[in-house]
C-alpha cells in the first residue's frame, strides 16, 4: 500500500497514533489530537470541488461542454480526481473526520488512522473501537470501524467494522 500513498504535498499524507507504521511513512501524532491537526498530517485539509467537463472537438479545437458530467479536483493542487455524475453527491474530506469525531465524542471510539491514496482519490480514517479482547491464548482482537471514500470511481462511501 505505501506506494499508493499521496504525496502531493510534500509528504506522505498519512497520519497515525502508535507505533510507526510497517513502511515508516507519514506523521506519527499523539492520540486526541483535534481534527485541523489530523486534516494537516493527513493531507485531508483541502476540499473537493467540481467544475464542468470541457473537450476539443472537430478540426478546430472548439471546446464543447459535456452536458451531466463534472471532474472533480482537488482545491490546494487542482489536480483532477475522476469524472462523475451531475447526481454525484461529494463526500468531503472534512466530512470524514467529523464521522470520527461524532464517534468519539458519544462512544469510546478513538481516530488512529487516516490519509490519502493515489493523490487523494481516495482517501480514509480509522478508528478503534476499544481495546479489545483476548482470545485463544495471548492473542488479541481489536474491533475498529473505516470510513472510506473516492473520487474517482473506485469506490462508493462505506462504513465497515
Amino acid at each position: 500500500m505505501s506506494h499508493e500513498l499521496d504525496f502531493s504535498n510534500s509528504q506522505a499524507n498519512f497520519a497515525h497514533v502508535g507505533e510507526k507504521a510497517w513502511h515508516g511513512l507519514g506523521q506519527q501524532l499523539e492520540a486526541g489530537q483535534p481534527l485541523e491537526v489530523w486534516a494537516k498530517a493527513a493531507g485531508l485539509s483541502h476540499t473537493v470541488e467540481r467544475s464542468m467537463v470541457q473537450y476539443s472537438a472537430g478540426k478546430y479545437g472548439v471546446m464543447t461542454p459535456h452536458i451531466g458530467r463534472d471532474v472533480l479536483y482537488r482545491s490546494d493542487t487542482l489536480a483532477p480526481l475522476g469524472v462523475v455524475g451531475k447526481d454525484y453527491k461529494v463526500v468531503q474530506p472534512s466530512d470524514v473526520l467529523d464521522f470520527f469525531a461524532k464517534l468519539a465524542e458519544n462512544n469510546n471510539f478513538e481516530l488512529e488512522t487516516a490519509g490519502s491514496l493515489s493523490n487523494g482519490k481516495r482517501i480514509w480514517a480509522m478508528a478503534k473501537v476499544n481495546d479489545g479482547a483476548t482470545v485463544v491464548g495471548q492473542d488479541v482482537v481489536k474491533p475498529y470501524v473505516l470510513l472510506a471514500t473516492s473520487y474517482d470511481g473506485t469506490l462508493a462511501t462505506t462504513a465497515r467494522f
